[in-house]
């Protein structure tokens, strides 16, 4: 027969719960404080990193990484460089169909198609903070619109509260 653990929420955390200070909801544990938080899809804890979003279907997603099984940090762009390819290629085309006057039309249209799509890869590109656990799923934060600083700023409060959290463990 499984021993049912209760899990108490404190009377912070009950104002969180309802919605007051948190914009996900996120449930917290005994003694479970909010640091920071990167986007309104994560929380950082002085217990844990947790991520809850809902994509454009509906599903409903929601992991958690207690600090102590942080293994790697990783901070990267993420791009879809098709529209980079196709831009160059269209621009590339544009211009040698200008020369001809037959096809010129086309070619200004090609330039023109060329120009937006580089222009919609840069406009596209985000910061993915990417936070790896010892095994299991990462969790990967989209940061887009987050200037540097900021980040810089997050992954320093990741690995402070990981520091501290590993100090305490045992005591």
């Amino acid at each position: 027969m499984q021993k049912r653990v209760k899990i108490k929420i404190c009377k912070t955390c009950k104002a969180v719960r309802a919605g007051k200070n948190n914009k996900n909801n996120m449930t917290h544990l005994e003694n479970e404080v909010k640091l920071d938080a990167l986007t309104n899809q994560d929380q950082l804890t002085n217990l844990r990193i947790a991520q809850e979003y809902s994509d454009f279907l509906g599903a409903s997603y929601k992991n958690s990484i207690f600090l102590e099984k942080i293994s790697s940090v990783e901070v990267r762009f993420k791009s879809k460089p098709l529209y980079l390819i196709l831009g160059i290629v269209s621009f590339i085309a544009g211009i040698s169909l200008m020369s001809n006057y037959n096809t010129r039309e086309i070619g200004n249209a090609l330039l023109i198609i060329g120009i937006v799509l580089i222009v919609i890869f840069f406009f596209t590109r985000k910061h993915v903070v990417s936070i790896t656990p010892d095994g299991g799923n990462s969790i990967d934060i989209t940061a887009k619109g987050v200037n540097e600083s900021r980040i810089e700023e997050y992954l320093t409060n990741i690995h402070e509260a990981k520091f501290a959290r590993t100090s305490n463990i045992g005591k």
